[in-house]
Parts: structure tokens; sequence; C-alpha cells
């Protein structure tokens, strides 16, 4: 156990005393820069460490994926052994994993699926005729009216409105308006009834789409949140065993919660109400999200014993950043904690430095642009660094000059927009393909590839080739089949479309046999699309790669829900419907960008992150602050009871300019112009007059020096560094790079997409059936019935057709004989399970293992009591193997050292075994300490070696052949 030393000895007093509080509800205020993070993650370790709280009693919720795998990773650097079950994620992950384990006590299946707004949007879509709808039966294109309909309903949710709820209420009103007598109804004026007649259509309308989800076995993501609201509301017995096993529950950016998860939160801290909520209601952004700043101002009402906990010594900014954002955010007074709590909230900078604030103030837009790059120069020639500086802007079209500027004067930048994937290069490569492949007609698509930069034809071939379209009045894709007679196009050319036509006569074989996924990743390989990409520079291709995934995962979507169409054609078809309802495709930010680019990005984008420079741009009225936009569908009068002042559309944009200003450390430039086209000048955000109390701001000199080439080129000089690491490792991870580090590099930092295999989809078919079936054994002996706890083998059989992966099969023959096998095994299995019942203890058991600093997760697939102690399973479906070589072992001994380590209490490992489940056999071993030894310091090794390694190959025949790399690496022996 660490002493408490090492946990509090560098914390301020007011971080010492959150860290350090007992029990009951605790309120930490903590404004931008104070360091909430690691007070949240020292308090989960001063309640382990020093309180002995096990881990798998501690919840902790917060708003982003990020978020959550910070705060997990620097609890993983704080527990000293490792650990299993401790809760740390979104509340819409705690959510789904609470609705799979409990749903069936409100009528919800275990096996939903989570619904994007992409997937929910589909279900709609394709059961738009089950919706009675006469006042807003769509006259033109109904998917651009389907987006609006969904934000009500998500709406709804997010105060935890049910469709019942929603009908109750409308029907309220109907009855006040009638004066109690519904026969009165038709009198009523027109106006008012067309208005009842709008609300009783929305409130039939969000009872059928919840339906509809659920009949197509979907939750959408209000779902998760509202169902599991109301399991805990109405189901006090489950409520119990929740806040039995989570006594201590921690909330991250409490000020961001709606309405329906701080009932979830409220439920949670049940009678102990050991309930910690950390946030800052100056930094609440996100309104349209359905955030309710009133959570947190309501949170001393709920809990008036609540102690209160005030952060403010700051570890990011100047003073003279901190002072002006503290001016104006006082605007907002009195509705702010500061006003209602007779709080002092003042940020003091703890590092001691000033920092500045400046405002430049141009004629013109394209000053605005070209005086930013100016600013830039200048920091970069007085040493900053490129990733140093952050370009925030209110919006994403605000930032497409500054790009083009920066693109003309090489400045090498990122910009984090969260939308746009389908007008990717990368993307729209792979589609042309795709588009060739099921209609030859697709002219454009043909271009686009033949005029590839890399894979297509020279500029003379090009030009030949689409004259002699036009002359003939042929279809590009006609004029290939006819390249190879043509004098006018080069052997090179003719060879470069002869093998495309090639690649597409396959793709179109593929296409009659493979799903939509499967087709796209040859596409993606055989094209040379992806050979290309691997070759670009390592940012560059890890971008492109992203991309390609993430349009991989769309269509394997697509696969997933549409048992009755995987075709590719099927999956242009919705993809073609999806863009035509404005829809551009979505890109998760990129949070592993290099540090030598400048960040642009939306201040939204922005939340959690720092930067030495912020240049927040575009700064005038109607932009920042933003023009009010009222919902297309606000939810009916009186539904929501709201406190209008706390959402005032101003307080909310001045709380948005509050975060840009403090994302700055050293400079702050608040930049706008007088001209951005059209007859008036444009009057400066109200925002800079609040916080440097100007009025009539004096224009930035003109610089007349342009961002110089030897400037942007060389910026500030590299420094050698030691590779960057993942913060924490998995045993396939570690395996890959001991086998080929070019591979590792392929498949982990890359994370190129890669086929799948009918081995793979046999693996998962056969692990699922037997991990359901053995959870219902499970339950049945915790219940008590040990002897007939295994269920009938018709059971079993059902789990696995309903299991079974049918995908990468090379013919329907060879899936059906794949999967005839596994049925055999597990007949065979299942009788001598019945002949001597298993005693299955843990499945699927999630671990951290640190091993000398080191960070390994994994994920033990079965944990069996066996007399003396425990034994561990893995699955395997390959071929048996009797005698196992030390690369066989290893992976076995990792997870009998998170057994040993990282249980409270420790588990005693008897045996460890690979079971082969073609034939039934089962190959075990005990590790000794000396094996237990030897793994722990090649894990270090490897770990240390992946530091400083330039991730060479290492080819062999045998590890090549099965590389799912072979075909695009240039140092493969097969």
């Amino acid at each position: 156990m660490l002493p408490s030393i090492d946990l509090l000895s560098d914390l301020n007093p007011a971080q010492r005393e959150a860290v350090t509080h007992g029990e009951g509800p605790l309120m930490i205020v903590a404004g931008a820069g104070t360091g909430k993070t690691m007070v949240i993650t020292r308090r989960i370790g001063y309640l382990v460490l020093e309180k002995g709280v096990p881990t798998k009693n501690i919840l902790a919720l917060t708003f982003t994926d990020k978020a959550s795998g910070e705060m997990e990773e620097r609890v993983d650097r704080l527990l000293p052994m490792g650990y299993v079950d401790l809760a740390i994620s979104t509340f819409h992950v705690f959510c789904e994993a609470v609705l799979r384990e409990y749903g069936m006590h409100i009528g919800l299946p275990a096996d939903f699926k989570v619904a994007t707004e992409l997937d929910a949007w589909l279900v709609l879509r394709r059961h738009l005729a089950d919706f009675k709808l006469d006042y807003f039966k769509p006259r033109g294109n109904p998917t651009k009216f389907l987006r609006p309909m969904m934000s009500h309903f998500s709406r709804a949710k997010d105060e935890g409105i049910t469709p019942d709820i929603y009908a109750a209420h409308i029907e309220g009103m109907v009855l006040k308006a009638c004066d109690g007598d519904l026969a009165r109804f038709d009198s009523l004026p027109e106006e008012v009834r067309m208005d009842f007649m709008k609300w009783r259509e929305l409130a039939g309308a969000y009872a059928t789409y919840e339906q509809t989800l659920l009949n197509k076995g979907y939750i959408d993501f209000g779902g998760l949140l509202l169902y599991t609201r109301n399991l805990l509301r109405d189901r006090p017995n489950l409520r119990a065993e929740l806040t039995t096993r989570y006594p201590y529950v921690i909330v991250d950016e409490f000020q961001d919660t709606n309405s329906i998860q701080y009932d979830i939160v409220k439920l949670l801290a049940g009678e102990k109400r050991n309930v910690t909520v950390v946030g800052d209601d100056d930094q609440s952004i996100y309104k349209f999200r359905g955030a309710a700043l009133k959570n947190i101002l309501d949170f001393r009402t709920d809990f008036p014993d609540a102690k209160k906990v005030l952060l403010t010594e700051n570890y990011r900014s100047g003073s003279a950043v901190l002072d002006t954002s503290y001016t104006l955010i006082q605007n907002n007074n009195p509705h702010r904690l500061e006003a209602t709590e007779g709080l002092k909230k003042q940020l003091t900078a703890a590092l001691g430095h000033e920092g500045f604030v400046r405002h430049l103030h141009y004629t013109t837009h394209e000053a605005e642009v070209q005086g930013v790059l100016d600013e830039i120069a200048d920091l970069l020639q007085a040493g900053a660094g490129f990733g140093d500086i952050a370009i925030l802007v209110r919006a994403n079209d605000a930032a497409l000059p500054f790009l083009d500027a920066f693109t003309a004067a090489r400045v090498p930048f990122k910009f984090l927009a969260l939308s746009g994937l389908y007008t990717k290069p990368a993307v729209l490569d792979a589609l042309s393909c795709a588009r060739i492949v099921v209609d030859r007609t697709a002219s454009p698509s043909v271009y686009r590839i033949l005029s590839h930069p890399s894979l297509g034809l020279s500029q003379d071939d090009l030009s030949e080739f689409v004259q002699i379209a036009k002359k003939r009045g042929l279809s590009y894709y006609s004029v290939m089949e006819l390249a190879a007679g043509e004098p006018g196009i080069s052997l090179a050319g003719k060879d470069i479309i002869a093998k495309f036509l090639n690649d597409i006569a396959g793709w179109q074989e593929k296409a009659k046999r493979f799903t939509a996924s499967e087709v796209l990743v040859h596409i993606i390989r055989d094209s040379g699309l992806l050979g290309d990409i691997v070759r670009k520079p390592e940012a560059e291709s890890k971008e492109l790669i992203k991309h390609l995934d993430l349009l991989f995962m769309r269509t394997k979507r697509y696969v997933q829900n549409s048992p009755d169409d995987h075709s590719l054609r099927g999956f242009l078809a919705e993809l073609d419907a999806e863009r035509e309802s404005g829809e551009g495709g979505s890109v998760s930010q990129d949070d592993e960008a290099g540090p030598d680019v400048i960040q642009v990005m939306t201040v939204h984008g922005a939340k959690g992150l720092e930067f030495a420079y912020v240049f927040v741009v575009n700064l005038i009225e109607q932009r920042f602050p933003s023009t009010n936009r009222s919902e297309q569908l606000p939810l009916p009068p009186g539904l929501v009871v709201s406190i209008p002042e706390l959402d005032e559309h101003l307080s909310e944009e001045r709380r948005l300019f509050y975060v840009a200003m403090t994302r700055a450390k050293q400079g702050l430039y608040l930049v706008s112009a007088e001209d951005y086209g059209g007859a008036r000048k444009r009057k400066p955000s109200r925002f800079i007059a609040e916080a440097l109390g100007e009025h009539a701001p004096a224009l930035a000199p003109k610089l007349g020096s342009f961002l110089s080439e030897q400037v942007i080129i060389e910026g500030k000089p590299k420094v050698e560094k030691k590779n960057t690491l993942p913060a924490r490792f998995s045993f396939s991870q570690l395996a890959a790079f001991s086998k080929c580090p070019l591979q590792y590099k392929y498949a982990h930092l890359l994370k190129i997409p890669t086929p799948g295999n009918s081995a793979m989809s046999f693996g998962q078919s056969m692990h699922l059936a037997l991990q359901k079936f053995l959870e219902d054994i499970k339950r049945l002996q915790e219940a008590g019935d040990v002897e007939s706890s295994v269920p009938p083998l018709s059971e079993l059989l059902d789990t696995y057709d309903t299991s079974f992966i049918d995908e990468w099969y090379e013919s329907e023959e060879a899936r059906e004989k794949r999967k005839g096998e596994g049925r055999q095994a597990l007949i065979a299995l299942h009788a001598e399970m019945k002949a001597e019942p298993p005693r299955p203890y843990m499945l699927e058991q999630d671990f951290t293992l640190k091993v000398g600093g080191v960070l390994v997760k994994g994920r033990i697939d079965r944990i069996d009591h066996d007399g003396e102690g425990v034994e561990i399973i893995d699955y395997k479906t390959g071929e048996p193997k009797l005698k196992l070589e030390w690369d066989d072992k290893r992976q076995l001994i990792l997870y009998a050292l998170a057994a040993e380590q990282c249980f409270e209490p420790p588990l005693k490992v008897s045996k460890v075994t690979y079971h082969y489940l073609i034939g039934n056999v089962r190959t075990s071993f005990t590790p000794t300490d000396a094996e237990r030894e030897k793994f722990t310091n090649l894990i270090l090794d490897t770990v240390k070696d992946m530091e400083v390694t330039t991730f060479p190959a290492e080819p062999d025949e045998r590890k090549c052949k099965y590389c799912d790399f072979r075909d695009i690496c240039p140092f493969s022996a097969y």
C-alpha cells in the first residue's frame, strides 16, 4: 500500500481537502486549469489505498471516451499492482452495461443493439409508412424531414419524458383548453386546434419511433439513459443492488449533465449519499445537447449537507488571461455559483507568470487572416513551436480561409472537424471503385481513379482517354474495355487500365457472394489505394487510414442492420440516401495528433485542451455570440420546468467564450475585422468590450511581412525523442511486436483495416455461444441449483445458431461445413457438462495488470472453481497442441499473473488451460515462478525496445504467409 504522502504531498490545501473527504456528499467547484482530473483520480486512489475501498465499489462517470480514458490511465499509474472491476466510463457506457444486466426486469432484451443517430435515422426512414402523419406529412424528400423529429424525441429523453408522459401532458393541455369538457374541442379557435393536432401527432410519432426501435432490437443513446432511470426508479430491489455495488459515485463535468443524468446520479447516491460531483458552472456549454445548468445550482438543495470545496489555483494560464476571463464571465451574474453561493471564484495564477491578452482588429477579413499568420511567424521566430498554437472558431466554416492560407504558406496544421467523412480523399477513392463495381455508367468514378496521382494514368494518357470518350460518345468504362487497341494510349497506360479492369472483374465476382464490408476491404487493398497510403509520411498515412477504417465500420453497420440485403449495391443506395439528407459522415477527433502542427478547431472541440498561444478569430456580432436559432420542433409548453434566465442564449455564448479564453497558457489573441463582405461594417463582438473594456478598438498595424518561407519550413528545431507508446498494452500488441515490429506498426499504430477470415468468424461464434450458455449455468448455480444447472442441449444449439457469424467464408458450402463442425463439438461438450456440471466463477473478466510500470490490459475467457483454487480457461478453435512451447504459454501466464495480483482477495491459480473446442482437447499446465519471472522480464524488455525502435521488418516465409499485411508490405517473404 502506498503511503499518503505519495497521494497528497504535491496538492494544494483545497485539492487535499477534496481528495481526503470522508463520507457523505461532496461538491468540488473546479475552475479552468485547477487540476480537477488529478483531484478525481487522487480521490479514487485515496479511497482504494488509504480507506481500503475495493475498486469494484467505485463508479466514476464522465462525458467523453477521451475523458474516461485519461482518468483510467491516471488511476492505472496510481494503483501499485493492477485491478479489476473499477468502473470508469461515460454515462452511456454505464447505462448500457446496467441494461444488459438488468434490462429484462423492465422488459428489455439483453442482446439489444445500441443505435447511433445514423442507425435511428435509417430505421425511421425504412418505417416512415408506419408513422401516422398528417400535419407533418412530408411534401418533398422525406429524408430531410426526419432529423428535426429525431432531435425532438432526443430532447424529450434528455428531460426524462417518456412517450406516455408526453401523450398524457398533451391530453391534459387539451382538457384544460376545453375547460374540462372535450366536447368543446371543435369550438376552439382554429389556430389552437391546429397546435393540438401538431402536439398529438408528435406524441404519437414519438411512441411509434420508440416501439419501432425496440421491435428492431435497438435502444438509442437517449433511451439508454431513459430506461436506466426508469429501472432505478421503478425497481427498488435492483436499485438497492447497484447502490450496494457502488457506494461511492464520482461525476466529472457535472455542469454538463442533463436532467435525466442527474436523476440517475441521485438514484445511485442511495442512502449513503457518497456522491462527489466536480464541475464549474462557468464552463457549461452543452445546452444544445440538453445539458441543464440548473443541476449544479440545484445540487445544494438536493444535498444540503454537501461539503463544498472550491479550487481556484490555476496551473495553466498567466494572470492576464485569468483576470480578463474573470472580468468577462461576471457579466453572467447573478445566475452563477459565485453569486448564489457567495463564493469567490476568481482564479489565481499558481505558476506566477503574467502572460498577455491582445485584441487584433483589421479592416477586412483577408487582412485578419494575413495578420494572424504574421503573428504566428513572430511567435515561431521567438522560439514557439507549431504545436504551441491553436486557432479557435465558433463554427467550422469560419476556419476555411485560415486553412487555405496555411496551405499556401506551407504551415503544418490539423483541422479537427467532426464531420465530412464522405468528402475525404481516401474515402472518395474507395467509394469510386465501389460504384464502378455496381454501375458501368459511373464515368465520374472511373475518371477519379484513372486520374489518381499515384495509381492513375499520365496526363497525356488521361487526356487521350477523355478525348476518345468524347469523340465516340462512350462511357469511360467502355473506353477502358477498348483501350488495348488504342494507339494514342501508351503501353504503360494500357497496363494500368488492364489491371484496373481485372480488379473490377474480381470485385464483381466477390460482390455476388460477399457482404458490402467484405468487398470494400478487398477493394481498398487490391486497388493499390492502401499500399499508396502506407508509403506516405506517417502522420498523413495514419489520418487517411483512419478515414478508410471509419468507412469500413459504416459498411459493417449496414450489413448488421440490413439482414435482407448485405450487398455492396444496397450499401451504396443507402449511402446516397444518407447524403441526400444532408449527412456528411462523422469523423472522430484524433486525440493523438502530432505535436508539430497548428491545431484548428471549434471552441466546443477545444474543451479540456490547452495551448501556449490561442487565437480566437472572427469575433464579430452574430458570429460570436452567434445568432440564437430556436429549435425547429420545441417541446410542448409546460412539459419541462425550466428557469429561463439560466438557459439564455447570450449567457451560454458567454460561457463558451470564457472556455475559449481559458485554453490559453501564455498568450491570448482576440481577433476581429470590419469587413466580411456585404455593404455594412461589422461590429466587434460585445465580449471583447466586456473582457477588455474596449468600445472603439484601434486597427492593428499592417505588418507587411507575410510569413517567410524559411520560418514555415523550419519552425522550431526538432528534438529527438523516444517513440510515443500506448498508455496500456494488450497481449496481442506485445506478441505482434515480438513477431515483427513492422507488423505491430501496421496493426496498432497505423491501425490498417484488415480483411477478416473464416477462422476468426468461427472462433468468435463458438466463443459467444459458450459465454452465453455458461452465464445461464452460473446464474442457476448462484441460485443454489448445481446438479441440474446445465440447460438442455437445444438451448445451447439455439444460442450457437443466433451467435453464428457468417462472414469471410469462401463459399456457402465452406460456411455450412464449418458450422456443422462447431455444432458437433458443442453436442459432445454438452454431454460432458451434463455428466459433470462446470463451476464457472468468472466469465469475460477484464483486468489491468501493472508490471514494473507497464500497464497490460486483457480479458480472461473463463475462470472455474476446481477444488484447489481456480482454473483459468482460454478457448481455441484451431488444431490442438498437446505440448506447449514457450510462445504458446505466454498468454496463459499473463492471465495467471493477473488473477494472482489484480483480484481482491488474490486468486490461487491451480492450473491454466487451453480448451481446444474441436475435438474437445484440453492442454493444461501450472506456471512456475521461473516462467512468471521470464514473462515479466519479456514484457519490460519488449516495451523498452518499443521506445527506441524504427519498427524494422523481420521477414520470414512462415510468418509472412499468415500476416494480414503481406500484400502491402515491401519486405514480405511470401
